[in-house]
């Protein structure tokens, strides 16, 4: 019984909190001093820093997510393609996953395999529970909701930060064009060749 209450206060959340990111356009989220810091750890447990080498002189897209938020799931095939489209052109997709459990190791393996399942090909780190954000990513404010977009420029400073809605007609197409804005390059006219992984 404990158990059923758990999850169905588990699903609960999970609707407040995706349903909230559609609604922060006159509220969006923010990061103190424009510059997103963050010391994590990825899904083998290796620590990832902002200060990390392959992020310099890039412009890094952070999807801050959650896998039991539908559309934090339904963006992942965007992201990928995306990734795959504009990698050799700067651009790294950074995913941070909030998850619950309090065991670090447990949810490294659950997103290990939720990674593998959905062919992600960008770096996942792991941000801890949903009730630890503010702990992992001190510098953001206004957080009402997954996912989170926060979009970071080739100098390090944070370009945009916002909720996603990806559900919104065009969001794809919006969101290409402000990372090959940021890129500043044509965008892909091509898919890249078959089995170009990141």
């Amino acid at each position: 019984m404990r158990m059923k209450a758990r999850r169905a206060l588990g699903v609960m959340l999970a609707v407040v909190l995706c349903g909230l990111s559609g609604n922060w356009g006159r509220n969006p989220p923010t990061v103190e001093g424009g510059v997103l810091s963050f010391k994590l750890h990825d899904l083998d447990g290796q620590p990832v820093t902002s200060d990390d080498e392959r992020f310099k002189g890039k412009v890094v897209f952070v999807d801050v997510f959650a896998t039991w938020c539908p559309p934090c799931v339904r963006a992942i095939p965007t992201f990928r393609d995306l990734q795959m489209r504009y990698r050799n052109a700067g651009l790294v997709i950074l995913g941070i996953a909030f998850e619950h459990g309090d065991s670090a190791n447990g949810r490294r393996s659950y997103l290990e395999g939720f990674a593998r399942q959905n062919a992600i090909n960008y770096p996942v780190l792991d941000g801890g529970t949903p009730d630890q954000l503010s702990t992992a990513l001190p510098g953001v404010g206004n957080f009402r909701g997954f996912p989170m977009e926060i979009l970071i420029g080739r100098d390090g400073t944070v370009l945009e930060a916002r909720g996603t809605n990806v559900d919104k007609k065009g969001w794809a197409e919006e969101l290409e064009a402000r990372l090959v804005e940021a890129l500043r390059i044509e965008p892909a006219q091509t898919p890249p060749p078959p089995g170009g992984g990141s």
